[in-house]
Protein backbone atom coordinates (compact mmCIF):
# COMPACT_ATOMS: atom_id res chain seq x y z
CA UNK A 1 0.00 0.00 0.00
CA UNK A 2 1.28 3.45 -0.47
CA UNK A 3 2.05 5.68 2.19
CA UNK A 4 -0.83 8.14 3.49
CA UNK A 5 0.04 11.54 3.42
CA UNK A 6 1.46 12.60 6.79
CA UNK A 7 -0.84 14.19 9.56
CA UNK A 8 -1.19 16.03 11.36
CA UNK A 9 -4.25 16.94 9.04
CA UNK A 10 -7.17 19.91 10.08
CA UNK A 11 -10.33 20.41 8.88
CA UNK A 12 -11.69 24.17 7.47
CA UNK A 13 -15.44 24.48 6.92
CA UNK A 14 -16.91 26.08 4.19
CA UNK A 15 -20.78 26.65 3.69
CA UNK A 16 -21.53 23.81 5.29
CA UNK A 17 -19.15 21.90 3.58
CA UNK A 18 -15.71 20.73 5.62
CA UNK A 19 -11.74 19.99 3.80
CA UNK A 20 -9.50 18.11 5.31
CA UNK A 21 -5.95 19.37 4.60
CA UNK A 22 -2.63 18.36 5.48
CA UNK A 23 -0.17 20.85 7.32
CA UNK A 24 0.75 22.12 4.15
CA UNK A 25 -2.77 23.11 3.41
CA UNK A 26 -2.83 20.71 0.69
CA UNK A 27 -6.80 18.74 0.60
CA UNK A 28 -6.74 15.17 1.71
CA UNK A 29 -10.17 15.24 1.63
CA UNK A 30 -13.55 16.91 0.96
CA UNK A 31 -17.23 16.17 2.06
CA UNK A 32 -19.87 18.15 0.78
CA UNK A 33 -23.37 19.02 2.86
CA UNK A 34 -26.55 18.28 0.35
CA UNK A 35 -28.38 20.46 2.89
CA UNK A 36 -27.50 22.31 5.75
CA UNK A 37 -29.27 19.86 8.25
CA UNK A 38 -26.65 17.74 6.95
CA UNK A 39 -23.72 19.89 8.17
CA UNK A 40 -23.43 18.49 11.71
CA UNK A 41 -22.69 14.51 10.69
CA UNK A 42 -20.16 16.38 7.68
CA UNK A 43 -18.40 18.09 10.31
CA UNK A 44 -18.44 15.03 12.66
CA UNK A 45 -17.25 13.26 9.71
CA UNK A 46 -14.28 15.17 8.82
CA UNK A 47 -12.78 15.37 12.28
CA UNK A 48 -13.23 12.11 12.18
CA UNK A 49 -10.85 11.55 9.29
CA UNK A 50 -8.91 14.64 10.24
CA UNK A 51 -7.55 12.46 13.07
CA UNK A 52 -6.89 9.19 11.44
CA UNK A 53 -3.18 9.78 11.41
CA UNK A 54 -2.99 10.11 14.72
CA UNK A 55 -5.37 7.35 15.40
CA UNK A 56 -3.18 4.88 13.28
CA UNK A 57 0.49 6.47 15.13
CA UNK A 58 -1.36 5.67 18.63
CA UNK A 59 -2.45 1.81 17.65
CA UNK A 60 0.86 1.19 15.92
CA UNK A 61 2.54 2.40 19.48
CA UNK A 62 0.40 0.47 21.33
CA UNK A 63 0.48 -2.76 19.18
CA UNK A 64 4.57 -2.25 19.81
CA UNK A 65 4.36 -1.40 23.39
CA UNK A 66 2.43 -4.40 24.10
CA UNK A 67 4.55 -6.99 22.06
CA UNK A 68 7.59 -5.83 23.68
CA UNK A 69 6.05 -6.49 26.97
CA UNK A 70 5.01 -9.83 25.84
CA UNK A 71 8.95 -10.59 24.94
CA UNK A 72 10.18 -9.41 28.09
CA UNK A 73 10.79 -11.79 31.26
CA UNK A 74 8.46 -10.10 33.35
CA UNK A 75 4.52 -11.40 33.60
CA UNK A 76 2.58 -8.44 31.48
CA UNK A 77 -1.28 -9.50 32.53
CA UNK A 78 -2.10 -8.68 28.80
CA UNK A 79 -4.42 -10.99 26.32
CA UNK A 80 -3.53 -10.62 23.19
CA UNK A 81 -7.06 -12.29 22.56
CA UNK A 82 -9.09 -9.57 24.16
CA UNK A 83 -11.47 -7.83 22.57
CA UNK A 84 -10.24 -4.53 22.93
CA UNK A 85 -6.47 -5.54 21.05
CA UNK A 86 -8.17 -7.63 18.53
CA UNK A 87 -10.04 -4.72 17.38
CA UNK A 88 -6.93 -2.57 17.69
CA UNK A 89 -5.12 -4.62 15.18
CA UNK A 90 -8.17 -4.86 13.06
CA UNK A 91 -8.15 -1.25 12.60
CA UNK A 92 -4.32 -0.96 12.06
CA UNK A 93 -4.70 -3.50 9.12
CA UNK A 94 -7.68 -2.04 7.78
CA UNK A 95 -5.42 1.33 7.74
CA UNK A 96 -3.00 -0.39 6.00
CA UNK A 97 -4.30 -2.26 3.63
CA UNK A 98 -3.47 -5.65 5.39
CA UNK A 99 -6.77 -6.69 5.47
Amino acid sequence: MTQHTPGPWNVSVEDNNSFICDQDGYTVAEIYARSARLANHVNANARLIASAPELLAALECLDNYVCNSLSSDYPTGIDIESDAFLKARAAIAKATGES
